[in-house]
This record gives structure tokens, sequence and C-alpha cells, in this order.
């Protein structure tokens, strides 16, 4: 399997715009790998996106991607499906007023309830013709890539998404992993997981940066990518690397935008 991190940021993209902050001043000077976009993944292998922040056409533009054969949503928050206008700019012909195709959206059980709650713009997208949507309970094939949504926050309706080709596992979990079944994803080649807040109490109704620690230890992975990286973290470079030297045991390593990974 090959991919692509399009966004490694969380709910604030960095830099924020106006701040003067260390984190994001760094990243407004020297840009990649500093700043960070919305939170998405693409998968080469049979043209998956996962997710559509704000800034995904951008995303897609810079890495010179150039189809999208389906689409799956990992949840309802704004950053994870603001973009998805990409859609209307992608399938419209706004010459002769009609829709030249139509992407196959793809949404866990209840995703596409909560996203109504907040927003019309899927029901919107319909109406244009230019998407259609299918509930997935169980499992969705696309090509060679078995994708199976596992449900990591059963208050709010949060997803993961276990891809699987061949032998290979890939769990992609970036928001709000709060209930994350383990026995689900032993085993794992690569788990691609959300950052948490480095607390030693929980403040909010975030993970620790200790619980995704904790995960991808019982989930005895080769490999762990921290993605969904938040400004209010202000992670530096610095502090990366130490993380990164302190759980070499996990290979773990902290995401950045344009980061290919091959599993």
């Amino acid at each position: 399997m090959k991919a692509v991190i399009l966004g490694s940021g969380g709910t604030v993209r960095i830099p924020v715009p106006c701040c003067r902050c260390k984190v994001c001043t760094e990243a407004r000077k020297k840009g990649i790998p500093y700043s960070r976009g919305g939170p998405s993944i693409y998968i080469y292998d049979e043209n998956i996106l996962i997710d559509t922040p704000i800034d995904i056409s951008s995303q897609l533009n810079r890495e010179k991607i150039m189809k999208i054969k389906a689409v799956f949503y990992t949840h309802h928050h704004p950053d994870h499906v603001g973009g998805a206008k990409l859609f209307e700019d992608m399938n419209f012909d706004w010459v002769n007023l009609k829709p030249k195709r139509k992407t196959k959206i793809f949404l866990p059980e209840g995703v596409e309830k909560n996203i109504r709650k907040i927003t019309d713009q899927l029901e919107y997208l319909k109406k244009m013709g230019v998407i259609k949507t299918k509930t997935i309970k169980n499992k969705e094939k696309i090509g060679r890539i078995t994708i199976r949504p596992i449900k990591v926050n059963k208050e709010e309706n949060v997803y993961g998404f276990m891809l699987s080709k061949g032998k290979k596992k890939v769990f992609y979990a970036p928001c709000d992993v709060m209930d994350v079944p383990i026995k689900k994803i032993k085993n794992l080649d690569l788990l691609i997981i959300t950052n948490g807040i480095f607390t030693k109490k929980k403040e909010r109704d975030d993970p620790l940066f200790s619980y995704i620690i904790h995960v991808a230890k019982e989930s005895e992975c080769k490999r762990t990518i921290i993605t969904h990286i938040e400004h209010s973290h202000k992670l530096t470079k610095n502090k990366a690397r130490e993380l990164e030297n302190r759980y070499k045991n996990l290979n773990l390593k902290f995401a950045y935008d344009g980061m290919k990974i091959n599993v």
C-alpha cells in the first residue's frame, strides 16, 4: 500500500493567522514540514481519499493527484468535511450547467446524519448530481483494498478505517479516539492515529497522548505515525524528536504534510 498524508494538522491548522507564537512564526517562515493543513490521507493504490478538510483542493494539487475513485469520511466535524465543495469544483460543468461525473462517497453508520446537523453540504452536492453516497456497515472493497469502518468514539460516532491489502493492514484513526476496540486492530503493519494532548490529566473531551501510546502498544503494531497535530499542542521539532526517541520501540514518527507512506 502506498499513501500520502495530505494534511497532518487538526481542528486548527498551522500557522494560525495573526498568531505570533513560536510554532506559528516558524511555520510561516519555513512552510512544510512546520506548517500543517487539515487532516486527510490519500491511498494511491486505488485512488482513495479519506476526509476533505477545507484546504483539500490545495493539498491535492500540491501532490499532483489527478484521480479520486472513492471518498470515505471518518466523522462529521468541520475540519474533516469542510472542503466538500471539492466535488462541485471537480464534477460540475459550469458552461453547460450540468454534472460531468459523480464521486462515490462512503459513510459509516450515523456519520451522514451527524453531518446534516452541522451542514447541508452533502445534500446540496447530491442535488447538483456531483456525488452519490452509500452507508457502509461492515466493509467495502475498492479494487484490491478492503476498507472496514471501526468506531473509535461511541458518543460522537467517530470512526477509524482498517485498510487491508493482501496480508498488509493499516488502521487510520485521525481524531477523537476514545473507545478504540484493541482486539479489532491487533498486529497492524501501521497505525496512523491522532496526537492526543500532552497533559497528565484529562482536561477536556480529547484523548491523552498516554492513551495513544497505550493503543499503539496494545495493538502490537509494527509502526506508528502520529497525525492530527493541533496548534494548541505547541509541538516543536525538538519535542517531536524527543518523543520519537523515547518511543523507538513503537517505531513512532510524527506526520508532516506530504509524508509518503509505503506498507
